[in-house]
């Protein structure tokens, strides 16, 4: 008991990483497949920022507003079995509008660190090398649907799909 204790405390006495305070007003977007570990490290560079006070906004795609969680509900949903490709990018694409919108530049404005789980990249692969749209069709809706907002770094994280489907379970959504 001592011991997480002292690690509590000295947790929180240790000074920041020199690196940390640099990150604020950027936007980082963690991008891989499910089970790559991108959430995990999310969560671990969001607790960094509590612990040494860099004020951050953690979103979520899609959703993070509430017309976001509306679309977020009909592309995850199971009984949405027949979507085509196409209508998933534009519905991607109308969430992420409305992320970038009401919660990403907001957040930039007021010189918060902003951290994506996903953006742009995952449309790029799931609709358009996994769901056959082109890539210029991708980026000319993205610019339009994200008034031309380009994260600052994207971290892309790798697995290989025998440890992914390990960490996954198969019954999560229709995705």
């Amino acid at each position: 008991m001592q011991d997480a204790e002292h690690q509590e405390t000295h947790a929180e006495t240790t000074a920041p990483p020199a690196w940390l305070s640099a990150l604020a007003g950027k936007f980082i977007v963690f991008e891989g497949p499910d089970g790559s570990g991108k959430t995990t490290q999310l969560r671990r560079l969001t607790a960094l920022c509590e612990t040494h006070d860099l004020p951050f906004r953690h979103v979520r795609e899609p959703g993070g507003t509430p017309v976001g969680e509306a679309i977020r509900d009909v592309l995850l949903h199971r009984r949405e079995t027949d979507m085509t490709a196409r209508t998933e990018m534009l519905l991607y694409m109308a969430s992420r509008s409305e992320l970038v919108t009401r919660e990403i530049r907001p957040a930039l404005e007021r010189n918060e660190l902003v951290l994506a789980d996903r953006f742009v990249s995952s449309t790029l692969a799931y609709q358009g090398a996994a769901g056959g749209l082109p890539r210029e069709d991708i980026l000319s809706v993205a610019r339009v649907a994200t008034s031309g907002a380009r994260p600052d770094l994207i971290v892309i994280f790798d697995v290989n799909q025998d440890a992914a489907a390990q960490r996954l379970c198969l019954l999560l959504d229709r995705m």
